[in-house]
């Protein structure tokens, strides 16, 4: 219990690399008691770890492992939830195919333990929109952000909270920029401040770069006045993840040269943005390369067919 009370402390303090020890050594713990049910549910904390550093090989036999204990457990729903856990790895490392039948099967076993609850809702709900989006389903995601904020906000304080309602607002948010909402503004917004409130800080990057995206949109149609809101985000970004929270430095990369590119007034001169562009591409395909971080691998392509043909 004490690991556990460490490793939390110091992966809301986004001391990631710092709570890997301890999180191994309660996951030792558990598994020697065959405490298959904590077994699982630390597995998944583990994963969460180690997908935000990079090291998505080892998340993946740890998300591998989450799932058998889940299912050694009897526990419907850590048997649910980890299958998302594995799924999300799957989709870092672009299996969406794998990640999809993981993503309806956890689904399918979430809705025989709670029959009056339709869908999954909070991180995992948000997993499986967030693939929705990825494959370009845009109005279903809505669809499921919305009911994943009506449950969120009937159980707040009675299991759910504010890092729950924080991600639907978020899974809202993307998908209404996905589909030219005006409205994803304000859903982005208040996925901002849930997540900053709910205290996870390891969390809130995915919010600030989806709204750095959406600005950026924008502003390269003509509304300038986004561009130091659009700084500010990714500042923020670079902040949290410092040097070791790679996958976010990855999307920070990324769209530090989608920026150069559409929004080259965003810098002092046109060579200085192609100068941004090409090197924060290059940024992010050596990134891409270390991590296995290859879900990226279309939106890296991209980028350096646009600079190619420039």
């Amino acid at each position: 219990m004490a690991l556990g009370s460490v490793a939390v402390a110091l992966t809301a303090l986004g001391r990631l690399s710092d709570s890997l020890e301890p999180q191994r050594a309660g996951l030792e713990a558990v598994v020697a008691r065959k405490d298959w049910c904590n077994a699982a549910r630390v597995g998944c904390e583990l994963v969460n770890t180690l997908l935000t550093l990079g090291r998505v090989t080892a998340a993946l036999d740890v998300a591998g492992l989450a799932v058998t204990h889940a299912d050694l457990s009897g526990d419907d729903g850590q048997r649910a939830d980890r299958r998302t856990n594995l799924a999300a790895v799957l989709v870092a490392i672009g299996d969406s195919g794998r990640a999809a039948a993981l993503l309806v099967e956890a689904e399918e076993i979430h809705g025989k333990f709670q029959p009056d609850s339709a869908q999954l809702y909070s991180l995992p709900g948000y997993r499986h929109g967030d693939l929705l989006l990825a494959c370009g389903y845009a109005a279903w995601a809505l669809e499921r952000g919305y009911y994943q904020l009506n449950v969120a906000e009937c159980y707040l304080g009675e299991g759910l909270g504010l890092l729950d309602i924080g991600f639907a607002h978020l899974l809202i948010g993307r998908a209404q920029d996905a589909l030219g909402s005006a409205e994803a503004a304000s859903s982005l917004d208040a996925a901002v401040a849930g997540l900053r409130k709910s205290g996870a800080a390891h969390f809130l990057p995915q919010a600030l770069l989806a709204r750095a995206a959406h600005r950026r949109r924008r502003a390269a149609s003509g509304e300038t006045d986004l561009i130091e809101g659009i700084r500010a985000d990714l500042a923020e970004v670079e902040d949290i993840a410092g040097e070791e929270m790679r996958l976010y430095l990855t999307d920070l990369a990324l769209e530090r040269a989608r920026l150069a590119l559409d929004v080259p007034a965003a810098f002092a001169s046109p060579a200085a943005a192609r100068a941004e562009a090409e090197a924060q591409t290059a940024k992010a395909a050596a990134l891409i390369a270390d991590t296995g971080y290859h879900r990226r691998d279309g939106e890296l392509a991209e980028l350096q067919a646009r600079l190619k043909a420039a």
